[in-house]
């Protein structure tokens, strides 16, 4: 049997609904255009839409935040070997598929999403830059996709 609500009219006042919260790994198994979640893993609101997972922005002020790194100055492994192409620790993880919400300058040309760099799932990105010479700067600009954001 399924359930139905006797009183389409949400109350005024101070009340809210509760959307399903869940984990990456619990997501729906046949997701379907509109569904809304939040996912426990990330601690961001999703919503789907053709084909993928989306995070829901902020809507107002948000600082965008910036991180440097270095070309050739490589993120590690868990025995401290340097891993050729991967950098981190980013001050926010990304799931691959959101490198879009990202800029990413190498010697201050703008790399392209998801030819020049990708996100790992984690706190690290690997990155093929237009100028892997030893020593350029990485500009990793976060917050790009919210709405409103500013320099800070």
């Amino acid at each position: 049997m399924g359930r139905f609500v006797k009183n389409t009219e949400l109350k005024s006042g101070s009340t809210a609904i509760r959307v399903p919260v869940g984990t990456t790994a619990r997501r729906p198994e046949v997701p379907i255009d509109g569904q809304l979640r939040m996912n426990t893993t990330l601690s961001r609101v999703e919503m789907y839409f053709s084909g993928e997972w989306h995070s829901i922005a902020k809507v107002g002020r948000v600082n965008l935040d910036q991180q440097e790194f270095t070309t050739n100055v490589f993120a590690t492994d868990g025995n401290g070997s340097p891993i050729s192409n991967r950098y981190g620790d980013l001050s926010y993880r990304y799931d691959g598929g959101e490198e879009g919400n990202v800029l990413v300058y190498v010697g201050g040309v703008k790399q392209t999403p998801n030819v020049h760099y990708q996100f790992l799932g984690n706190f690290q990105f690997d990155l093929a830059p237009t100028d892997p010479t030893p020593g350029v700067t990485i500009l990793v600009v976060h917050n790009a996709n919210s709405t409103d954001a500013y320099g800070s």
